[in-house]
């Protein structure tokens, strides 16, 4: 099979905004190639540098890039025009470079089983692909997910956070919106721990076919579950669809950006005293993300962190 093997080139303060996109756009995991920082090196004669020329410093800094791969088809160069499409939204935060290579690369996804093992977070969940088996005894839920059927492994911290802000609202009984819900990794875990229904939107429809794959591989009951495709901004019939006032918990794993430009209208779609738990921000902008938050209405109670990322729980 064939990939394409996907480049983004930007300057190194800003690849943790690369890799909070890829994540956003659930991307199937993803590198990030810093070069050593030339300032410290010089600063420790580590080598003996007496002077780097300007040029060769820009060159060697510009190289700072993230690397991914999706496969060469229609729904791999739909999630490209979308990845893309980000990336031309954040023209402000600084100038990011795509650069795409052709690959034919039929070990790629065997390559992922080398890494991909069952993770255990927080108290009651193990995330695992289907080929491996958890040896240890334990009482968690186990959500499955295959990275080659469905984008989101589940490792990233942003979803960590996530599903152990999840575990602590005790879903069980309660109405959930998963928004943006790309594999479905965070709906299907509060539909483990007993959701009484769970609804999923995305802007592709490809993820949420994956996700409707996912939950039924997870063995929830597909009656208590509803999935919608479209942009919250721009659909008012879509969210009519979703309901107002309808839910207990709202999840929303996407990027600091897309929370700030959806905060003021999020609150409508929870029940009051609602819970809505926001991820997918970086520790740079968690400011933005909360001033933003406040100013909608919504009352932040917690906020946890983990490599460099934010989980913000507030309510309504």
């Amino acid at each position: 099979m064939k990939y394409m093997k996907v480049y983004i080139y930007c300057d190194q303060e800003l690849l943790d905004t690369a890799g909070a996109v890829l994540v956003a756009n659930d991307a199937p995991g993803y590198v990030t190639n810093a070069p050593s920082n030339l300032d410290h090196l010089e600063e420790e004669d580590i080598p003996p540098w007496d002077y780097i020329d300007d040029e060769l410093r820009d060159e060697i800094m510009a190289s700072s890039n993230v690397e991914f791969y999706l496969p060469e088809d229609e729904h791999g160069i739909k999630e490209l025009n979308i990845i893309k499409e980000h990336f031309d939204s954040l023209e402000n935060a600084g100038e990011f470079r795509i650069s795409v290579e052709n690959v034919d690369d039929s070990t790629w996804l065997n390559k992922w089983k080398e890494f991909f093992k069952p993770l255990k977070i927080g108290e009651n969940f193990y995330i695992k692909p289907s080929w491996e088996e958890i040896k240890e005894a334990h009482n968690c839920k186990i959500i499955e997910i295959d990275p080659e059927n469905a984008f989101g492994s589940g490792t990233h911290a942003t979803t960590q956070l996530c599903l152990m802000a999840i575990e602590k609202q005790q879903p069980a009984g309660k109405s959930v919106l998963d928004l943006g819900c790309g594999s479905g990794i965070l709906g299907i875990g509060a539909g483990l721990l007993g959701a009484d229904n769970v609804t999923f939107v995305d802007i592709d429809s490809v993820a949420v076919k994956t996700t409707e794959k996912n939950a039924l591989n997870n063995n929830l009951n597909m009656d208590t579950l509803s999935f919608y495709v479209g942009n919250i901004l721009e659909d008012t019939l879509l969210c009519d669809n979703i309901g107002y006032n309808q839910y207990d918990t709202m999840l929303v794993n996407i990027i600091a950006d897309i929370i700030i430009a959806m905060a003021p209208m999020l609150d409508k779609f929870l029940k009051d005293d609602g819970t809505a738990i926001f991820s997918g921000i970086i520790t740079q902008r968690l400011d933005d993300v909360l001033e933003a938050l406040t100013d909608s209405g919504f009352e932040v109670v917690k906020v946890d962190t983990m490599d460099g990322w934010c989980a913000v729980t507030a309510k309504q």
